[in-house]
């Protein structure tokens, strides 16, 4: 038995060695999409796509039950889901979408991508999908876009599960961004792996382990996008002040649970209190300790909550 369990030992060091070699030497982007199928495959979702007039849209789907379309932030892709996703998936059909510009969706630098433009896509998405009524949930601007789809299609969505949504207070991007200058890049974008990093500082109150070939293929996608998201955040910017979401969105009749974290560095938490006091069939869940996008820093907890949110909910 002794000799069995040094055995084994010995296998398994082995085999931790292998893989951290592969790590070490094998070709980043090798290892990056390697990471993201197990990833992927241990939440249950399958890659699939679909298109609408201008745009081929990459989707992942898992479960069954009724549809939870899922809208990620302005930095961010459908990716951003996957750790929530074996929480939700034996409750609901999760549909997690790349938006039009990102992620692995089409990103033509011609078209726009205001608030207004994206509802009109995801309605498009909607009927691609055979979806008349569903539940809706976005992280910062998927959760600004998840309110102005509401706002437009109240028959459609069921419910708002609205994760830290930009839109609230100074601006689409908060105090952080309302103190940009002109030519000043923003924050939330990256061109190389330091900047990545201060990313990751200011949106997760304690940052995820990436590894190293991983990090530098983020970064690498980063850079490409920079430009176009970047227009993309002056777009929303100038919608925003055109017409605030405040205004767009007050008095809608959605059941909405807000969820935010409270060491939020990038959208205060106090936006939360705003947001409740125009939604009137709101409420609000705090989170010590926990930063800019609560479906990754505490997925069973936000799972947990919105499960018994929608089973609360009067039909």
């Amino acid at each position: 038995m002794k000799r069995f369990a040094i055995a084994a030992v010995a296998i398994l060091g082995a085999f931790v060695l292998a893989v951290c070699l592969w790590m070490s030497f094998a070709p980043p982007a090798e290892v990056a999409a390697t990471l993201l199928d197990l990833e992927r495959g241990r939440s249950g979702f399958e890659v699939k796509e679909l298109t609408i007039p201008g745009f081929r849209i990459e989707y992942m789907e898992a479960g069954q039950g009724q549809p939870l379309v899922l809208l990620h932030g302005i930095a961010a892709d459908k990716d951003h889901w996957t750790r929530v996703a074996p929480y939700l998936a034996p409750r609901f059909r999760v549909i997690a979408i790349d938006l039009p510009g990102f992620g692995e969706s089409d990103k033509p630098m011609d078209r726009h991508y205001t608030g207004r433009d994206q509802v009109g896509y995801l309605h498009e998405i909607a009927g691609a999908l055979g979806l008349t009524s569903f539940h809706l949930g976005g992280n910062s601007m998927g959760g600004m876009i998840s309110m102005r789809y509401a706002a437009a299609y109240p028959n459609e969505v069921k419910s708002l599960w609205l994760l830290a949504p930009a839109g609230i207070g100074p601006g689409p991007g908060g105090e952080v961004f309302a103190k940009l200058k002109p030519g000043d890049r923003v924050p939330m974008f990256a061109r190389s792996v330091e900047e990545l990093d201060a990313t990751l500082a200011l949106v997760a109150s304690k940052p995820p382990y990436i590894p190293g070939a991983v990090k530098r293929v983020l970064a690498d996608r980063a850079a490409a996008d920079f430009p176009l998201h970047t227009k993309i955040f002056h777009e929303v910017n100038e919608e925003w002040a055109a017409v605030p979401l405040e205004k767009a969105v007050s008095g809608l009749q959605t059941p909405t649970r807000i969820v935010w974290g409270e060491e939020d560095r990038l959208l205060p938490v106090a936006n939360a209190e705003q947001l409740h006091a125009i939604l009137p069939r709101s409420s609000v869940l705090r989170l010590p300790g926990i930063g800019h996008i609560p479906m990754l820093e505490a997925p069973e907890v936000v799972a947990e909550d919105y499960l018994a949110f929608v089973a609360s909910t009067p039909r």
